[in-house]
């Protein structure tokens, strides 16, 4: 029997093969860092979205809350409320203002007795000629 010689050949492999190879890894891998960058940056985005959408709905939230209470305050300011609340303490209601004179010590003005609802023995009525 004849036998046959086989002949191995080494892969004849250059030197730009395997600088071309290299750099086209090189340039695939800035790719994918590129892309994996963009993602991110994306991701942080849509996040500072979110958090931008949800201070925007707190805001309203707190401005329909800061007109219920302007409302309330309004309310209990109105002179109505003011006098049933002072009746409610036990104060009585002003018949009239008078002031004192600092030159005699005297009271001057429509004064009237707030318990026994009549005029005030104690109080002058000024009545300024025209």
């Amino acid at each position: 029997m004849t036998t046959a010689q086989i002949l191995i050949s080494k892969p004849q492999v250059s030197p730009k093969q395997i600088a071309a190879a290299g750099f086209g890894l090189i340039i695939s891998a800035i790719i994918v860092i590129g892309m994996l960058g963009g993602l991110f940056v994306n991701t942080l985005l849509s996040q500072g979205q979110f958090e931008i959408q949800e201070l925007q709905n707190r805001n309203i939230t707190l401005a329909d809350q800061q007109e219920i209470l302007t409302q309330d305050v309004a309310r209990l300011e109105s002179p109505d409320v003011v006098l049933q609340k002072a009746i409610a303490i036990g104060m009585i209601p002003s018949a009239g203002s008078a002031f004192i004179d600092l030159r005699d010590g005297r009271l001057i003005g429509a004064g009237v007795d707030p318990v026994l609802a009549e005029p005030d023995p104690n109080v002058v009525t000024v009545v300024i000629p025209e």
